[in-house]
């Protein structure tokens, strides 16, 4: 399995929340509501991503899974937001990450999809993604090394100094901020 992933011609990229981590931070602020979590993770890792697509010149096609109408029209609120009002963060706070414009993110990310979850696309992205939720706690399992190794990851592409602007996003762990 790993031998087809990281033949694949993708580079993988990420948002990864820590859930207590994030309770422990906003849960006085949005109560129970997760889907602000969600909202977070999609709009920062498509903001990340769109930073990296702009260096490549090149376009992004959003592909999510299914997960029912409400749901899906949920996330595709987050994308249209994203794109008619740029990432939904402090501007204060964000200076340091250099946020795109909202148009400069509207060049970049084209249309957004919902697919099921037995989508090729899909099962490839699940297979990457649980080795980037797993690599805070562990750093040496075997497919994120891999992905590291034949750099997929988009971290393994980065030059050092733009890892904090357009790398994996670990959010609300101890060691992030």
């Amino acid at each position: 399995m790993t031998d087809t992933i990281v033949q694949c011609p993708i580079i993988v990229h990420g948002c990864v929340i820590s859930r207590q981590g994030y309770l422990d931070r906003y849960l006085e602020r949005y109560g129970s509501n997760t889907w602000e979590m969600m909202k977070s993770a999609f709009s920062i890792l498509l903001e990340r991503v769109s930073k990296y697509v702009v260096l490549q010149g090149g376009e992004v096609m959003v592909y999510f899974e299914k997960a029912g109408k409400k749901e899906d029209k949920l996330i595709t609120s987050y994308f249209n937001d994203l794109r008619d009002s740029g990432a939904p963060f402090s501007a204060e706070t964000s200076t340091k990450y250099a946020p795109l414009t909202s148009n400069q993110i509207r060049q970049v990310l084209t249309g957004i999809q919902g697919k099921s979850k037995n989508h090729p696309i899909l099962q490839i992205a699940d297979l990457c993604l649980y080795p980037i939720a797993k690599s805070k706690g562990q750093p040496q399992n075997r497919a994120f090394q891999e992905l590291i190794r034949h750099q997929k990851l988009v971290d393994a592409v980065l030059t050092p100094d733009s890892l904090e602007k357009m790398g994996i996003k670990y959010y609300c762990f101890e060691d992030s901020l």
